[in-house]
């Protein structure tokens, strides 16, 4: 379904956070100058690479598969005439696999580390600027919500999930029904990917506990999670995940995308049967006594899951445990998985039954693309 020649394409945008090189200090647009950061994407060899896909972006002078992300400050007729900027983003040209897409962003990260380093910056993956926090510009967008946006995404940064349908698939689709499903299903996977603890130089609270994702907090209450482009080929745009260094899940993340897209059938079922599936039931799971701890940690430590994440939304407290298998997850439970017979695949278990007291862990994974893009130990300036 994805492999060379099934007529689907697939093409992966990511913002970074810039940092200076020797420190981690991070970097926004009262020190970076858009002409020296557009010099050092420009000095990039990208010959063998192909242009398709890639748009000429106001205020850069040529087609290339990095940009430098910010604020576009606008002349009088909104015509941007100056750049701050927040960070670098990499664009992948189209690419025919999901497999293709990754690795090419993988090459295309390492070349451009390699010059921002001539320069003293790195990129780093981070989803939330760690010390700076608002914004204001004057108006650049002619609609008043695409303005406050423009605003907030100053101090976001994030990855679209671009896949665009063949003729035949793209003749079935039903976007209203896509409109729905991504509107149900986008919370809880956006918080598989939660990355953006940190706020102000600290840990983000709020309401008094610690919070994981001050991006998701800022990005859900005006910017959209999809954006459809008819005239690319029907381009899909899926934008409410998460940065990450981990190139299996940027893999993750075109799968459950596509996943939404071509689940016609099963949608259709839940429509007609209520209740039918785990996820009709995940929001009655919230009212649910919560487990114990001990007995919660006891059962992640007895299925060795790889990684752990606990996250609180809109009140209710979600725990996603990929690596577990449906037959091995403890009652009251949901689950979602593809093969049972396939132990790389990931399999998540759902469920609000548990307090977010549990902890983030990850194994040392070598698909990542740069543990050292992590910032850590953030300080105030």
């Amino acid at each position: 379904m994805t492999g060379h020649g099934s007529g689907f394409r697939f093409g992966l945008e990511a913002e970074f956070l810039l940092v200076e090189a020797v420190s981690c200090r991070p970097l926004w647009h009262p020190e970076l100058r858009f002409e020296e950061l557009n010099l050092a994407l420009e000095a990039i060899g990208v010959s063998d690479f192909d242009q398709e896909g890639l748009d000429l972006i106001p205020l850069h002078r040529k087609r290339m598969p990095f940009v430098v992300e910010g604020y576009q400050l606008p002349g009088p007729d909104l015509k941007p005439t100056a750049l701050l900027p927040k960070g670098v983003e990499i664009r992948t040209p189209i690419c025919t696999s999901v497999e293709e897409c990754v690795a090419t962003f993988a090459t295309l990260h390492g070349r451009m580390q390699r010059s921002l380093s001539e320069r003293g910056y790195r990129a780093a993956t981070l989803s939330f600027h760690p010390i700076e926090d608002h914004f204001e510009g004057p108006q650049n967008k002619r609609r008043y919500d695409h303005w406050q946006w423009a605003m907030e995404a100053m101090t976001t940064y994030g990855p679209d999930i671009n896949v665009s349908v063949p003729p035949d698939v793209a003749a079935q689709l039903d976007l209203h029904e896509l409109h729905a499903k991504v509107n149900y299903y986008a919370p809880a996977l956006t918080a598989l990917t939660v990355a953006s603890p940190l706020y102000r130089g600290d840990l983000w609270r709020i309401r008094g506990n610690v919070g994981k994702s001050v991006r998701t907090y800022h990005r859900s209450t005006i910017a959209p999670a999809i954006s459809i482009h008819p005239k690319e080929n029907l381009r899909l745009e899926f934008k409410p995940l998460e940065m990450t260094s981990y190139l299996l899940d940027y893999q993750a993340y075109f799968l459950l995308w596509l996943a939404l897209i071509l689940d016609e059938r099963s949608w259709a079922a839940r429509r007609s049967k209520p209740g039918s599936t785990t996820w009709d039931r995940l929001p009655d799971l919230a009212s649910k006594q919560k487990a114990p701890g001990s007995a919660r940690m006891k059962s992640c430590q007895r299925r060795r899951a790889r990684w752990t994440i606990g996250v609180s939304i809109a009140g209710r407290s979600i725990i996603f445990v990929p690596g577990w298998r449906p037959d091995e997850s403890p009652p009251m439970t949901s689950s979602i998985s593809s093969s049972a017979s396939n132990p790389y695949r990931t399999y998540c278990v759902i469920s609000s039954i548990y307090d977010n007291a549990i902890t983030f862990r990850r194994r040392s994974d070598p698909g990542a693309i740069g543990a050292d893009d992590q910032l850590a130990n953030v300080r105030r300036r």
